[in-house]
């Protein structure tokens, strides 16, 4: 703590019985505190309470501070008080002028102005307990370092997200499949998401088809349509309307019909909950076949038996399986 003139020089007192250690400054029309555990302060204060002692005190319920070139700042208060971050009260100590607005539920006003003394008094306060200058601009850079950090690294969280379908440019043939068997209802908002941004990703020398499973199969178009504004904007109206329903036993139906589109990729946008027996099915359709297989899982169970044998066929395709994170960034 930095050493402030005896008469301006913040009141220490501690507790035996509590441990806690108290330091205050009596300023006019306030008084300004903060406790830390102990009697040795273990670093700077972060925060403070101010409470309003302008009578009558227990009247006021918000106080905007006015600093020199027009600054505002509005505090709520709650019986008269509040609790201020110490960097915020460093910089009100070096304003060159401090005016005080105070007002009460039934817009009765009153406005103060610390006299030299009082400013004296909170600038050794913040001397005493709170950070250095050097310290609020090492924290301030800080602080946008780690917020630059966090940025970069949702963005590339989003951006793996969006491609976590796993499609190579190479890819000249791509189907889409959605189950949206009844086990699917809490996740489609997501799977359209994550389909969506399937799309937007492929290029304009890419055909794609969306096809739903439950127990019956849905298709977008009879046959690949080219990849173009128009139709990406068709598919995701088509998308947006799936609702969930039934069972996935028209599952080996639909993954023949995909596999009749001469695909290089299928998608497979599940929650691994698939009947054994559609799955072994779906399986034994895949003998006669170069396309690659990619799952894309919701909240899925590794146990299940019938996901087991997906995942196993996924693998031998040369495909990929991907887990989603619960939540699409859309």
């Amino acid at each position: 703590p930095a050493t402030a003139p005896a008469a301006f020089a913040p009141r220490v007192a501690y507790d035996r019985l509590k441990d806690i250690t108290t330091i205050e400054t009596v300023l006019e029309n306030m008084r300004i505190a903060c406790t830390h555990p102990g009697r040795k302060m273990p670093g700077p204060c972060t925060q403070a309470t101010i409470t309003i002692t302008y009578r009558p005190e227990t009247a006021w319920s918000t106080a905007i501070f006015l600093l020199d070139g027009g600054k505002r700042f509005p505090v709520v208060l709650r019986a008269s008080a509040t609790t201020a971050d110490t960097t915020w009260l460093r910089a009100v100590a070096d304003s060159a002028g401090i005016e005080i607005a105070l007002m009460n539920a039934k817009n009765a006003r009153r406005e103060l102005r610390l006299s030299m003394d009082d400013s004296a008094r909170l600038k050794a306060f913040i001397d005493f307990v709170g950070f250095s200058h050097a310290d609020i601009e090492r924290r301030r850079a800080e602080t946008v370092a780690q917020a630059a950090e966090t940025r970069a690294r949702d963005a590339a969280r989003r951006e793996a997200d969006r491609r976590i379908a796993g499609v190579d440019p190479k890819d000249a043939k791509i189907v889409l499949i959605v189950d949206r068997s009844g086990s699917m209802m809490n996740h489609m908002h997501n799977v359209k998401s994550r389909v969506r941004s399937t799309l937007e990703l492929l290029s304009g020398k890419q055909m794609f088809d969306v096809l739903a499973v439950s127990n019956e199969s849905l298709e977008f178009s009879p046959d690949l349509v080219p990849r173009s504004d128009a139709n990406v904007q068709k598919a995701f109206v088509w998308v947006a309307q799936l609702v969930t329903t039934g069972d996935d036993a028209a599952l080996p139906d639909t993954f023949k019909q995909a596999l009749d589109l001469k695909p290089e990729l299928i998608v497979f946008f599940t929650d691994g909950d698939i009947n054994v027996d559609s799955a072994q099915q779906a399986v034994n359709s895949f003998h006669e076949t170069s396309a690659r297989l990619n799952l894309v899982l919701f909240n899925s169970d590794p146990e299940k038996v019938g996901l087991k044998m997906i995942a196993e066929l996924s693998k031998r395709s040369g495909g990929i399986v991907r887990e989603a994170s619960p939540v699409a960034d859309e």
